[in-house]
């Protein structure tokens, strides 16, 4: 047996075959040969798990067990080896090491040795020599290992042609005397029915009198599909949901699409069906009605609104836990995740081009600090503080830079445009679904002034919101956690209607006051992503742990006073005729003001404060209500000027001077 010939190749793209005895193969395996390349992929298996050991795992030789091969198919096989091995996957040290005891003692291991990436075990059975009774050999193998270790095998294992990818394991097991294991001949097996379906959904399809299928029932073959698959529907969205193990993503499936699965499906097992005209039953009305039975049966209400404490990375999960840290861990369905950044996590990356080429070249330390929590945040996915940022200030200075950065780090899949004039349009919420950063690019200045930019409070405001899909019956209900982000030259105005207390609540301000490069460098964002995206990740996560930090003290960011203060301001400057009216006027039941002489005292005040004053007209139309509010004085046509009578107002005069800060 130790002179078997076996047939191996270079790597996973190879596809000329060489021989090797057995013997050797088991050799090389045990006395290092291969230490260094395996060493590798356990390396990146511990650190990213299967996505980043693959690539790696591919570049090892591998051999063909099940015999001598002319080429790499089924078809070229030569001479069976009478062997097959079986994979043991996904297991714990501990129970790698228990497995290993037992099998030692079966008569029927020819050879047993730690997979390539160490989790799990590679285990050759005796089996007849013989090419065609390989699926009864994987058979007869795959009910012994589980009836007697309690390990179900890769099916995978049932190709005749497998690679076994070679591997590093000084303690590999070795029995040349291993005896044949008694393979029985598998007869052809009924259509597939899932026995514990039709006990839960009624049998799979019923027969006429004469023997032949009358009618399937819908709501067996729609609970077999969600069985075989990671499927949900979300009633609120009125859409389909389906996992992709890859990426660990939960993905929009259409209507269409699905019915195509499901038809595909069907054919499937009526390529078994013993009546022979199964086939028939596959047709549009009967895919319909198993999708309307799909929507019931893997509906899972507000599934991906729950609150969660990971970050989705590209190559795995960031668990936080509650006492501070994370744990990176592999993809899970559980975690009803559709936001992935599309970088890598990678604990020793760093970005120092990031940091100190752009972030502190473009603002000051208290403003990178708020920058770098919100980013957290926005990666989270989770407006915990329930507030928006605004980068503002000169041209060239870095806020389109950054955005371009956040939207490369989020994801942009994952963000969609802000646009405050369509946030009253019937459908413009139902386009947010799914997504979790919002971004408003280089608007202008009285972008937060439109009638329905206070739509932007219940956005990052937790409220519940009403959206409207085209071509759907009924509204839809989303939550308002997006994060927010808005870049403008200039110091936005926003319309407060009165509801100071909310917008300030809601608003963080970074202001761009350093000089702009002289030479800008095209594309600076796309290229600190390129060469330093982990690190960039990195320290978005430092931020979010920070943020979570002051989260958890005081309930809120922690602001610098300039901070606090730029928000005061913009406040301010957004009511700046009713500031004016406030500080600029006192009442006196002998004095009067004019029309025009209002006005030119609003010009100065706004220009004391270096604040852009509202049209004049604009401001015109706000005196006659503010001065009624303040000073109980209503609009004059009798104040004299030049023996003329002029319009203003009677009983309220201009102060001698007006206070440099004001208290919102």
């Amino acid at each position: 047996m130790k002179e078997t010939i076996l047939s191996y190749i270079i790597n996973a793209t190879g596809r000329e075959t060489a021989d090797i005895p057995v013997g050797q193969a088991a050799e090389d395996i045990r006395s290092g040969r291969y230490r260094q390349a395996v060493q590798d992929v356990r390396s990146a298996y511990q650190f990213g798990g299967k996505k980043e050991a693959g690539p790696l795992k591919k570049q090892l030789p591998a051999i063909l067990f099940s015999g001598r091969f002319k080429q790499r198919n089924t078809g070229g096989i030569e001479q069976h080896s009478g062997i097959l091995v079986a994979d043991l996957d996904g297991l714990a040290a501990e129970r790698i090491e228990e497995l290993r005891a037992r099998l030692k003692e079966d008569l029927h291991v020819l050879l047993c040795f730690l997979s390539p990436t160490a989790s799990g075990l590679k285990v050759g059975f005796r089996v007849p020599a013989d090419a065609d009774r390989h699926a009864d050999s994987f058979a007869a193998v795959a009910t012994h290992v589980k009836e007697k270790y309690g390990e179900d095998i890769d099916q995978a294992c049932k190709d005749l042609a497998r690679l076994c990818f070679v591997s590093h394991d000084p303690d590999l097991y070795v029995n040349w005397e291993a005896e044949e294991m008694e393979v029985a001949v598998q007869v052809d097996a009924p259509p597939p029915i899932n026995v514990d379906l039709e006990s839960q959904y009624g049998q799979a399809f019923y027969l006429s009198q004469n023997g032949g299928i009358k009618t399937i029932n819908h709501r067996y073959w729609a609970g077999l599909y969600l069985a075989e698959n990671h499927l949900l529907y979300e009633p609120a969205e009125a859409r389909f949901y389906e996992y992709q193990e890859d990426r660990g993503l939960w993905q929009p499936v259409t209507e269409a699409r699905l019915r195509e699965a499901i038809a595909a499906r069907l054919l499937e097992f009526s390529r078994d069906d013993q009546n022979g005209n199964f086939e028939a039953k596959i047709n549009r009305p009967n895919l319909d009605t198993i999708i309307a039975h799909l929507k019931g049966l893997a509906e899972r209400a507000d599934v991906f609104n729950q609150k969660k404490r990971i970050v989705h990375c590209a190559n795995g999960v960031l668990r936080l836990q509650p006492e501070g840290g994370a744990d990176f861990t592999e993809f899970s369905v559980a975690d009803y995740s559709r936001n992935q950044s599309p970088i890598g996590f990678d604990k020793e990356a760093q970005c120092p081009r990031f940091l100190n080429e752009f972030i502190y070249r473009s603002v000051g330390e208290e403003d990178a600090l708020l920058i770098q929590k919100w980013m957290g945040l926005a990666l989270l996915g989770d407006n915990a503080p329930q507030k928006f940022l605004i980068l503002d200030g000169q041209s060239g200075g870095g806020k389109s830079t950054l955005i371009d950065v956040i939207n490369s780090v989020v994801g942009s899949q994952n963000v969609y445009q802000l646009r405050t004039e369509h946030l009253g349009d019937r459908f413009e919420l139902f386009r947010y679904i799914g997504k979790t950063l919002l971004i408003g690019s280089d608007v202008s200045g009285k972008f937060l002034m439109g009638r329905h930019a206070h739509i932007i409070k219940s956005l990052v405001g937790g409220d519940p919101l009403s959206a409207e899909g085209k071509s759907s019956n009924g509204d839809f209900e989303i939550k308002g956690n997006f994060n927010i982000v808005i870049s403008c030259n200039t110091r936005l105005k926003v319309l407060l209607e009165g509801d100071i207390g909310a917008w300030k609540r809601r608003l963080l301000i970074v202001r761009y006051e350093k000089e702009p490069p002289k030479k800008p460098i095209p594309d600076f964002g796309v290229q600190l992503v390129e060469e330093e995206g982990s690190g960039i990740l990195n320290w978005a996560l430092v931020g979010l742990q920070m943020a979570l930090e002051d989260i958890n003290e005081i309930g809120t960011l922690r602001l610098s006073e300039d901070q606090i203060q730029r928000v005061d301001a913009l406040l301010a400057e957004s009511e700046s005729v009713r500031h004016c009216v406030e500080h600029c006027f006192i009442k006196d039941d002998n004095g009067d003001v004019t029309s025009d002489e209002a006005v030119q005292a609003y010009a100065e005040y706004c220009s004391d404060r270096g604040w852009h004053p509202l049209p004049i007209t604009t401001a015109q139309q706000q005196f006659p209500d503010l001065m009624l509010e303040f000073f109980s004085a209503p609009k004059s046509h009798s104040c004299k000027r030049n023996e003329k009578s002029v319009r203003g107002w009677r009983g309220v005069r201009l102060t001698d001077t007006a206070p440099e800060h004001f208290d919102l």
